[in-house]
């Protein structure tokens, strides 16, 4: 026996509005156009991606960019900590470079700049220039040192402080010749 007929199946609404096709041909048209364009092409990919869960099945090149970025992703970590501690690294050297030409146009030393720092951080001066300035400013009114004994021994220091009359009676020309002579070549 034969089965009977089946009725066909119903639609699911009323039939579209042929203009309402066109509009979907234009905008299919319009989307085609803008994603041709590089510019834009990643930005509409991601608003593809953002509106259709499934869209990496119907656009491949979705699904490649998500496994190209999971995959680059796992395997640049390890460069990027390294990139970083070399940043890192290279800013400390950029640094003590800067302090020491900053040293040497200035014309001072490791001492002194340990000084201007500590005095720096006391007053709460931030800038260099105004920190060494204030500095050498405080330095006017300090007494520097004297000038090196020309040849004392440190028995000799002793037996100044003993008598000095009879140290210099002993000592004062050959120390006075040295001084001639360092006046002569201009020292």
């Amino acid at each position: 026996m034969a089965e009977p007929a089946k009725a066909p199946p119903t639609p699911p609404g009323p039939a579209p509005d042929p203009q309402q096709y066109q509009a979907y041909a234009q905008y299919g048209r319009l989307m085609s156009v803008i994603g041709a364009d590089p510019r834009y092409r990643d930005k509409l990919l991601g608003l593809i991606d953002e509106a259709v869960p499934n869209a990496e099945q119907v656009i491949p090149e979705l699904a490649w960019k998500h496994r190209l970025d999971t995959q680059l992703g796992e395997q640049t970590k390890g460069f990027e900590a390294r990139a970083q501690a070399a940043e890192a690294k290279l800013g400390q050297i950029e640094h003590r470079l800067a302090r020491r030409e900053f040293l040497e146009q200035q014309g001072l030393s490791e001492d002194d700049a340990a000084e201007i720092e500590e005095l720096a951080k006391k007053g709460r001066i931030g800038d260099a220039g105004t920190a060494v300035d204030y500095w050498r400013k405080t330095q006017l009114g300090q007494p520097r040192s004297t000038q090196q004994a020309y040849g004392l021994t440190p028995d000799d220091t002793k037996e100044l402080y003993k008598d000095p009359k009879s140290w210099y009676f002993k000592h004062a020309p050959k120390i006075l010749d040295q001084v001639r002579r360092a006046t002569r070549r201009g020292a």
